[in-house]
């Protein structure tokens, strides 16, 4: 019965001794873990701000570009002011581009938020947010290039919508008259 008592007893204690080691591992591994989920964020975080710093030197290319075209767009409607009225309406929407481009940028910069640029989402967010309307901008100034720089090709009483659809009309008639003509004489 003692033999039983001490063989139980050693039972009981070998068992304690296996889960406080069972314990301890568990504690060291959680640990190991969250060391390993820390080091994971902060290289995640390093790759997200190179990834990011990247697009921004992109942006400020494009941004150069925008402004060489901006220059040549200026230069032609310097050079054919008579057909820059008919493109207006595309000066308007680039200026209306970027006063909305700042106001949303200074809008998320003051955001409320203390952290807002050092989340990398929403830095990720203003990036594509910005580079989209700068692409936008550039786009309608190569269009308004392009309709000055092909200006001279097309007579000017054709760029006038209203004026164009009656030179369309009277062509259609003289084109009537001249068949008409054709098998009259033949």
């Amino acid at each position: 019965m003692v033999f039983e008592w001490y063989a139980e007893q050693a039972f009981l204690d070998s068992y304690e001794k296996q889960r406080k080691l069972y314990d301890d591992i568990n504690n060291k591994t959680t640990q190991i873990i969250a060391i390993q989920e820390y080091i994971y964020q902060q290289l995640k975080n390093v790759n997200s701000a190179l990834t990011q710093s990247k697009k921004l030197i992109y942006l400020y290319q494009y941004l150069g570009k925008v402004i060489s075209n901006s220059n040549k767009m200026l230069d032609l409607s310097a050079q054919h002011p008579e057909y820059a009225v008919l493109v207006s309406k595309y000066y308007t929407e680039i200026g209306k581009q970027v006063i909305k481009l700042q106001q949303e940028v200074t809008q998320d910069i003051l955001n409320e938020d203390k952290d807002f640029l050092m989340d990398a989402m929403d830095r990720e967010m203003l990036i594509e947010k910005v580079f989209t309307r700068v692409r936008n901008i550039n786009g309608n100034i190569l269009y308004i290039i392009l309709r000055l720089q092909n200006a001279k090709k097309i007579p000017y009483l054709f760029k006038v919508p209203v004026l164009k659809n009656y030179l369309n009309i009277d062509k259609a008639i003289v084109g009537d008259i001249i068949q008409k003509y054709k098998h009259l004489i033949k």
